[in-house]
């Protein structure tokens, strides 16, 4: 008799799904390159896996992304530019990865960003970039709050607050 197996489908040709919690469920291997097709999605928790490789700059397609967490995972390289592109992010959480590199600037652009971790990573914050007396980095992301980001370097970690 011939066996048949199901094919399953990619999980990002899912691209009405809105909302996507994978947290604390052992998955291993990169993040899709693709994960950018998940045009509706407003909710992406893939936090405490065992996440390898870079972040893909299609995360800066999610249009409608407002939470991105990736925390605890061994995410590494460099914080895409693209991701300054997810205009509608309010929560981002990267903290306790190996991220490198230095924080991008485009991260500027998130005027909607409420609450943002990059703690207990390797990052370093560019000589380019403004950072007040004390070293620390400092942007407005809402004009009408004056709203800014502050980067704390604490050791090799880094740590943001918003005020």
């Amino acid at each position: 008799a011939a066996r048949t197996t199901a094919r399953r489908g990619p999980i990002c040709d899912l691209g009405g799904l809105e909302l996507c919690s994978l947290g604390d469920n052992a998955f291993a291997g990169p993040i899709p390159r693709n994960v950018g097709k998940l045009k509706a999605l407003v909710e992406l928790n893939l936090s405490s896996n065992h996440l390898t490789g870079q972040l893909p700059p299609s995360l800066g397609e999610l249009e409608h992304l407002k939470f991105l967490d990736l925390h605890e995972n061994q995410l590494d390289g460099e914080i895409p530019e693209e991701l300054g592109a997810a205009a509608a992010l309010e929560r981002l959480y990267l903290h306790n990865n190996d991220l490198t590199g230095f924080v991008p600037k485009t991260l500027g652009n998130l005027i909607h960003l409420k609450y943002l971790y990059m703690h207990n990573t390797p990052l370093s914050i560019s000589p380019k970039m403004p950072t007040d007396p004390q070293g620390e980095l400092s942007f407005r992301t809402e004009a009408e709050t004056m709203r800014f980001v502050s980067f704390l370097r604490a050791g090799d970690s880094a740590c943001c607050l918003l005020s």
